[in-house]
């Protein structure tokens, strides 16, 4: 389930915003991490492995799996429709395991928006707390 949508603001030189959307599934739901890390990556085409990294680290407790994109070209749109070829975009990627089920965390933008939203994303990241009584 969608929980939330966030703008970036485009970097200079970028021609628009980028996106973060937030997601969270219910232990079990949304499919494991290694499946959703392969499905982020196949959003792009023509990406060199050398631009694709592949980390694991633990914050607050929580194991969270991340993805960066530097620059390729982004299959934009909804899951299951048309997508649009969107050339020169990277992607910040986080899967964050939970006891209440993962929660995921896509930013997609223009290269420069990605690598300037960089600090704010990992940031973000950085002040994940899970309300035990939830």
């Amino acid at each position: 389930m969608r929980l939330a949508t966030y703008r970036v603001p485009k970097a200079d030189g970028d021609r628009e915003d980028g996106e973060v959307s937030v997601f969270h599934f219910a232990p079990g739901k949304g499919g494991d991490v290694k499946a959703n890390l392969e499905r982020w990556e196949n959003q792009f085409s023509d990406v060199a492995k050398a631009n694709t990294r592949q980390n694991e680290k633990t914050i607050n407790g929580f194991a969270v799996h991340l993805l960066e994109i530097d620059r390729g070209t982004y299959a934009s749109g909804m899951p299951g429709g048309p997508s649009k070829p969107t050339p020169g975009y990277g992607l910040l990627g986080a899967i964050v395991e939970t006891p209440a089920g993962n929660y995921f965390f896509k930013l997609t933008a223009p290269e420069k928006t990605v690598k300037s939203a960089q600090r704010t994303f990992f940031s973000m990241l950085e002040s994940i707390k899970i309300d035990a009584a939830k």
